[in-house]
Parts: C-alpha cells; structure tokens; sequence
C-alpha cells in the first residue's frame, strides 16, 4: 500500500521520463522507508480518501430516482467537489472532470433543469481558472527553464496539462454536440412531461445564461491555448453553436455580441501566430461562420476587423459581403484568408527560411484583458502586483482601442 500510494504520488510517463518503468519502480521502492517516501505517503492519504468518495458519489447515481430527486442536494454537491477545485493538481482534476462527465450523463432528462446547473456553472468557472494560471505557468517556465532536469520536469508537467485540458474540452464539445442525444443511462419516469423527457443537456446549457456564460468563456480561452488538438475541437463545437444565436430572442443579442466581439479577436489572434498554422483551416472557417451569420444582424465583426492594422474599410466591406454571398464554407473560409493575409501566421514551410522580427516583450493589451484574465486575482506575485505576461508574437497592439 505504502509503495502504491507512493507511485501514485509520483508516477511514469511513457516517452517523457528520463528512466525505464523498471528503473523507476526500482527507484521509487528504495525510497520506502526515507523522509521522500514518508511524504509521498503521507500526501496519497488524503487523495485516497477523496477518491473513493468519488467512487461513493458515482455509486449513488445508480438509485437514479432516489438520487438525483433529492431536494437541496444539487448545490451543496456541486459546492462540495468544485468549490476548491483549483488546489487540485491537473493530473488529479481529471478524475473531477471524469465524475462531473458521468453525473451529466447519468441524470435523468426530466431532472437535469434542477440538478445539472449548479454543478455546470461552478464547474467550467473553476476549470477555467485552474488551467488558464496553469498554461501561463507552463508558459513562463519555458522562458526561465535552464538544464536538462528542468527540461524533463517542464515536459511532464505540460503533457499533464495537455491531457486534463483536452478532458475538459471533449466534455465541453459532447455537450454542443447537436449530434449527441446526451440521454442519461437511466430510464425516465413515465409519469413526467414529455417535453421534460427529451431536454438534452444541449439544450439546458444553451438556454440556461448562467450555465453558457462561463462554458463560452472556457471556449474563447482554449481558442488561445498552445494545444492544436484542443483548439481545433474547440473551434467545432462553437461553430455548432453560432447557428442558434442567429435570432432576436433572449439571450441570443448578447451572447452574438460576444461572440462578434472576444471570440473573433481570439481567433484572429491565433491565426497569427505560427504555433497555431496547424490549425488555420478551423481557425478561418470559423471566422468565417461569424460574419456569414451574424454581419446582418450586427456590425461588430466589420469594426472588429477594421480595427486591424492597414485594414482598408471598402477592402473589409467587400469582403465581409462575399462572405455573406459566399455558397460554401470552402469559399467563404478562402475569402477570410485573403483578406487576413497580412496578419496570418508564417506558414510552416517557409518558418525556417524567414527570420522572424525581434517583438520585445509587451504588457497584456485591454482585448487581451478581456478574455485572458479568469480572476483579478489570478496570476499576481506575493506583494499583489500582476506580472508581465508572455510576448504574442506582436499581437498586443493589433486590435489598438476596439
């Protein structure tokens, strides 16, 4: 137990560590009776005892009725797994995330208006959070990491990171899925409503402003997460969700106006920088879904766009209504990419013949402000001062006062 509680404390990875699985389970047995292994054992404790009340928690589901028609138990539940979530490691927030998924799905369709929204909002709140500090940590890390062990050290850490990110964007991504029914493992009660029956978790969240809030605020964030794989599902799971606030309704305006506004300048932004070449294609195209659906109903992508450098206003107009005109995705992505051309990343191809202009490290500009910053007080040093955050490829001035 002791060794076990030990390697959970501090595991392999394949491909990553520096030594073979044997070496390090060898190296980790002789530890047993140190102050190493006294620590690490001491520190398994109580992420035993946490995840078996996980365990508990999942057993319970399974009364279904019983369970989830509990009065009060949805927000003093959601308070108890996520109140404190962001002092998880984010190799073991993924055994949260994991739990949350199989409460989402096991909930029975005609409970999911009352017991699903505590535990969503405060979810993806504090999800956001913790992995947005923890990118700029990696981030920072990178400019300071000096050695070969802080190497192997920062690898480990950003491939954690990498896989708890994609867990919680693949959560995200089912629940937009138009294509999933997200029905429970349960059978619904055949006295309730048939309209209560068939509410998809789809559904609940796009009609419900609390819960959408900080789900689209995590999207916009991800779009700017140094992770192709999370950024590309991204970009389809809002691009399946732009249709639907297409209209005048309640809170369609608003949530088309942040859409118009952070969401289009989060992916022109990336679509600069040659990190996210890889991902052009789903950047352009949904760019492009912006403004086909939303330039009638709003001039906000136009004076987003305008506001770009050396950005002519009959060029734009011209653009924004072919567009609009445009009979597929493939040429309406094709005129966003002409007309970004100017501030498009450097292609993968040419990045090792062309040096790259010196950009000296800038403070976060207000756009940046806007979507980047989770908490007011995430990211501040011991005195409570916030420090410089990480250069954008000179991106910090691109959208100037927009």
């Amino acid at each position: 137990m002791v060794i076990q509680k030990m390697l959970v404390d501090r595991f392999w990875q394949s491909g990553i560590s520096n030594e073979s699985r044997d070496e390090f389970y060898a190296r980790i047995s002789e530890t047993g009776l140190t102050y190493e292994g006294f620590g690490s054992t001491i520190r398994g404790v109580p992420r035993s005892i946490r995840d078996w009340c996980y365990h508990i928690i999942y057993g319970l589901t399974r009364f279904d009725e019983q369970f989830f028609g509990l009065q009060d138990l949805a927000v003093p539940l959601a308070e108890a797994l996520l109140a404190n979530a962001t002092a998880l490691s984010p190799h073991h927030l993924q055994r949260l995330i994991s739990l949350v998924e199989k409460l989402v799905r096991r909930c029975p369709p005609h409970y999911r208006r009352t017991f699903l929204p505590p535990l969503l909002i405060l979810f993806f709140q504090q999800v956001d959070k913790k992995i947005c500090n923890e990118w700029e940590t990696i981030e920072s890390a990178k400019a300071q990491t000096d050695g070969e062990d802080d190497l192997g050290e920062e690898m480990k850490s950003e491939s954690i990171l990498r896989a708890t990110t994609y867990a919680v964007v693949s959560f995200a991504s089912n629940l937009l899925d138009p294509k999933t029914e997200s029905t429970s493992d349960s059978e619904p009660a055949a006295t309730e409503p048939t309209s209560a029956q068939h509410l998809t978790a789809r559904d609940l969240v796009l009609t419900q402003p609390s819960i959408l809030e900080p789900l689209i605020l995590f999207c916009t964030h991800t779009l700017r997460t140094r992770d192709s794989r999370c950024c590309t599902l991204i970009c389809r799971a809002l691009r399946s969700m732009i249709p639907v606030f297409n209209t005048d309704a309640e809170p369609s305006p608003q949530v088309r106006e942040f859409i118009s506004t952070e969401v289009l300048k989060a992916c022109i932004t990336s679509l600069n920088e040659p990190y996210f070449v890889d991902v052009q294609r789903d950047l352009a195209t949904l760019i492009a879904n912006i403004i086909h659906l939303y330039a009638d109903k709003t001039s906000t992508p136009a004076r987003v766009l305008l506001s770009l450098p050396d950005m002519d206003p009959r060029r734009v107009d011209d653009a924004v209504a072919k567009i609009k005109d445009a009979a597929s995705e493939r040429q309406q992505r094709a005129h966003v990419l002409a007309l970004l051309e100017g501030v498009r990343g450097v292609s993968i191809h040419e990045a090792g013949r062309i040096q790259p202009r010196p950009t000296p490290a800038s403070k976060r500009s207000k756009m940046q402000q806007a979507y980047m910053e989770v908490d007011g007080s995430a990211g501040k040093s011991a005195d409570g001062t916030r420090g410089e955050s990480p250069g954008l490829e000179g991106m910090a001035n691109l959208f100037g006062d927009a």
